[in-house]
């Protein structure tokens, strides 16, 4: 069994940490603990007071960069 972790920040502008979290993940993968934590900060993204209209995502796995990048270049075509 594989364990994994989770953990976030969003920051507004470039220094200003306004949301973070970290903890264990119920993930069966690094894809799928990437994938979890970016539905937990676009649902507090959504929910924020503040409103944005765009948010950049890091991410240090490299098969879930590699599928978002394929996954907005066929939704932009």
């Amino acid at each position: 069994m594989i364990k994994t972790g989770m953990g976030g920040i969003i920051y507004y502008k470039k220094n200003e940490a306004i949301f973070s979290f970290s903890g264990p993940s119920s993930a069966d993968s690094p894809f799928q603990s990437e994938w979890l934590a970016l539905q937990f900060l676009v649902n507090a993204f959504c929910k924020s007071t503040r409103k944005e209209h765009s948010i950049t995502v890091f991410s240090d796995c490299k098969e879930f960069v590699q599928k978002v990048r394929e996954f907005m270049t066929s939704s932009c075509d």
